[in-house]
């Protein structure tokens, strides 16, 4: 619950500087003729709607840029046509389909086994 009051409070804070900083808001503090504090705010609503309405745009634009070359990636990465892709190993000539009695795989011809399974 403390968490969610700080978050709470950081955002109001940071709201109040950025309105601050951009000119959405005035204040004016003053003494009346009898002594009292007074607090005057102006709100520049038109002002604060343009800059979220920019903000907006930007970010729109940004994220469409970056789905765009995220887009270009894929269509880059994507495989060739299946022409340029090798086909089946096929068993060297001279080779029966099945593998020699105690001999291992039959995708290499006998004898020739870098190590010999035991027997």
């Amino acid at each position: 619950m403390k968490n969610l009051l700080a978050l709470v409070g950081l955002l109001v804070v940071g709201f109040a500087g950025v309105g601050w900083y951009m000119g959405w808001y005035t204040l004016k503090v003053d003494r009346d003729t009898s002594g009292e504090l007074q607090v005057q705010t102006k709100v520049n609503t038109k002002q604060v709607a343009a800059d979220t309405g920019n903000w907006l745009d930007q970010a729109g634009k940004f994220l469409d840029a970056k789905v765009q070359k995220a887009s270009d990636d894929a269509k880059v990465a994507t495989p060739g046509t299946a022409g340029t892709t090798p086909g089946p190993i096929t068993p060297p000539a001279g080779t029966t389909a099945t593998p020699p009695a105690n001999q291992g795989s039959w995708l290499l011809p006998p004898n020739t086994y870098p190590i010999h399974p035991p027997k």
